[in-house]
Parts: structure tokens; sequence; C-alpha cells
């Protein structure tokens, strides 16, 4: 009798020490999870202050250097012009890896038509016939109209390809050129920029050059001459006076699209900040740097997280 009573017990007991051990499990895991949701979100918030911290120090030592560079060496001027060379000789932020790059330097596409965006393309090292078809596929892509140009393509390529269908409207990022036929994501990133930014003489590739108007090569290689010696970027009358006769033709012919497309010197720095902590998070904050007076000001910013 008392073995039947004992089993009986037993056999009620079981259900809920099941139950209650599933709880026990279930509020073990939810804890374990909420612990490492906590831990996520200070790991991320330490990259953040981090990384702010490191922006905040790269701009004060950037802004500093201007402040007390001697008039005897070019000022402000000259430390503009190098700026990445100037902080990364500092050892500035330790806690982070950041990157300073000059702006103005890739080909701007809401500014190119077919003939200057496949003359960059070739100049970056793309043969004339991909440059063609590439330039032509990508501006079919940002247009308001569904025509495909004579070496583009339009919606019903893309649909008979399965691909999404061109966007036709301006991009909102390069990222959408990975969609466009023949292969534009490659060269996106490292060409391209939607920034509405004059072209930088001083620091853009031979590649962006070539797709001003009115950029010969012989004006081209004036403007590489001054660079190697580090002089001050020519006014271009100065460079329209030593020009052959036919290079001086088509500067003439271009001259305000040309002064409204450059500038001599850096129109803005692209700061980049990364800093990495426990658990794979880790935060980017990207800043446009741009002078002001007595200092260096941020005109815009994105942070990404991981």
């Amino acid at each position: 009798m008392t073995r039947s009573r004992s089993g009986f017990v037993l056999l009620v007991l079981l259900p809920a020490l099941v139950v209650a051990g599933a709880v026990v499990a279930a509020v073990e895991f939810e804890t374990r999870g909420a612990m490492r949701r906590e831990a996520n979100v200070s790991a991320r918030l330490e990259a953040e202050w981090l990384a702010e911290g490191c922006a905040l120090e790269v701009r004060f030592q950037a802004s500093r250097s201007m402040a007390e560079a001697p008039s005897s060496r070019g000022g402000a001027d000259v430390v503009w012009r190098h700026l990445d060379r100037e902080v990364a000789s500092m050892g500035a932020a330790s806690e982070c890896s950041w990157a300073l790059t000059p702006g103005g330097t890739r080909m701007n596409l809401t500014r190119l038509d077919e003939h200057a965006l496949a003359t960059g393309l070739v100049a970056a090292g793309h043969g004339r016939s991909e440059a063609g078809d590439l330039a032509a596929a990508i501006l079919d892509w940002v247009d308001a109209d569904t025509v495909p140009r004579p070496r583009g393509a339009e919606a019903s390529w893309y649909d008979h390809a399965g691909r999404p269908l061109p966007a036709n409207r301006p991009l909102q990022s390069l990222h959408e050129l990975q969609w466009v036929r023949g292969g534009a994501g490659t060269v996106a990133h490292s060409l391209l920029s939607l920034d509405n930014e004059p072209i930088n003489l001083r620091h853009a590739p031979v590649w962006v050059l070539a797709t001003l108007p009115g950029a010969t090569p012989a004006l081209i290689n004036r403007w590489l001459d001054a660079r190697a010696r580090d002089l001050p970027m020519p006014e271009i009358e100065q460079v329209a006076m030593g020009l052959p006769a036919d290079a001086r033709r088509e500067l003439d012919e271009n001259l305000a699209a040309l002064r409204a497309a450059i500038v001599p010197e850096p129109p803005s720095w692209h700061l980049s900040v990364e800093v990495a902590r426990a658990h794979g998070v880790g935060v980017r904050l990207e800043q446009r740097l741009v002078r002001a007076i007595g200092r260096i000001a941020v005109q815009g910013e994105r942070r990404t997280w991981r």
C-alpha cells in the first residue's frame, strides 16, 4: 500500500517537476538573454562615446595645428591642404581607427553627362567599349524617362534578366548601383560620389579631372605639375596663357562651366572613425569637416552600428 501511494505521489508530482524545471530553464535563458542584451547596449554606448571622443580629438588637434601654423610656411592654408598628413603625424585618437580623406575627389554622378562619365571610366582603366556601355546603363537607371540610350538599358532588359527594374530617379545611395547592368556596383564606391561638392584640383585623381568640361590633357598636366611641386593651384587665366591653341579653344568654350565645377583646394575633409568593443559590437562615425573661423567644424555626420 505504501509503495502504491508513493508511486501515485510521484506520478502526480512528476509533471509539476517537469513544468517547474522548464520554467526555471526559461527564466534562466531569458535572464542570460537580458544580460547579453544589456551587455551589448553597454558596449554599443561605450563604442559610440569612444568614437565621438576620437573624432573630437582629431578635430581639436587639426584646429590647433591650423591656428599655430607659421605664416612664413603658408599658415593654415598649407595645413588644410594636407590635413590628413598633419593629423597622422600627431598620433591622434589612439582608442580607435580613423582616416581623413579629402572631399571633391570622385566623379560626381549628379553633374556628369554620358560622355563625361565614359571619359572618366576610360581614364580610370576601363576599356572604351565597357566604359561606354556602363556609363549609358548608369544614366538610364537614374534618368526620369523610360527610353533606353543606344548603349543603355531600361525596364525591358532588366525584366528579361529577372532583375529589379530601374529606379528612374536620382540615386538615394550608391548601393543601388549593384543592380545596374554591367557591374556598376564594383566601381561605385571607388570612383563615384553623390556629394554635390566641386572637384578638388589638389587631390582629385586624373580620371576625375578628365571629366571636367574643357579639361584637355594639356590643362590637366598643368594642374599635376603644380601638385608635384606643392605650389598653390594656378588661376585658370595663368594656365590658359601657356596652352596650345586647340586646348585654349576648348577651355574658352567651357570656361564658365569649368569655373563652377572646381575649387583649388579641398572643399572639405571626410573623417571616418571606427571603434570595436566586446561581443562584436562596434560603431562607424563619419563626419564632413569644413573650415570655420578659427576652427574646424562638422557639417553633417552619419553613424552605422554592427
